[in-house]
């Protein structure tokens, strides 16, 4: 009998891996779970969020799908660091040998899909994009 497995959760630790404390412009960025006051003192991070698998599986193999959001944010408007970190996410991302799960690989597919947000409060300016990646994992 064959045996269905959260991927998601591994999915998540081995980007966060790959992304984590990459250094963009001579500033470290982090991947964070989660914001509250873990922001207050960064320039700039990524975090990584709604990640989903559906099975891909037949009687011969096992396989998912996957799809993950990975936000790049940057305190302020330098609209140009901003898209140097998020180039180095797509790079490290669509050029990673591969990305291993236990017994599965998995491998950006497809062309992401990026949007953009300014959040404005409190005379504080946030720049973001949001990044949806998807994936193949067999």
């Amino acid at each position: 009998m064959r045996s269905v497995v959260d991927v998601g959760s591994k999915l998540y630790t081995a980007v966060y891996n790959l992304l984590n404390n990459m250094v963009v412009n001579k500033i470290t960025v982090p991947v964070i779970a989660a914001y509250g006051g873990v922001v207050d003192n960064m320039p700039a991070w990524v975090s990584i969020s709604q990640v989903s698998q559906r099975p891909r599986s037949n009687k011969v193999s096992v396989g998912y799908e996957a799809s993950m959001l990975i936000e790049c944010w940057i305190k302020g408007d330098d609209y140009l660091q901003l898209t140097d970190i998020t180039n180095e996410v797509l790079n490290r991302m669509y050029n990673a040998d591969e990305i291993t799960i236990d017994n599965l690989t998995a491998y950006v597919v497809g062309e992401p899909t990026i949007d953009e947000m300014i959040d404005d409060e409190d005379n504080s300016v946030m720049m973001r994009k949001m990044i949806r990646i998807n994936m193949l994992i067999e």
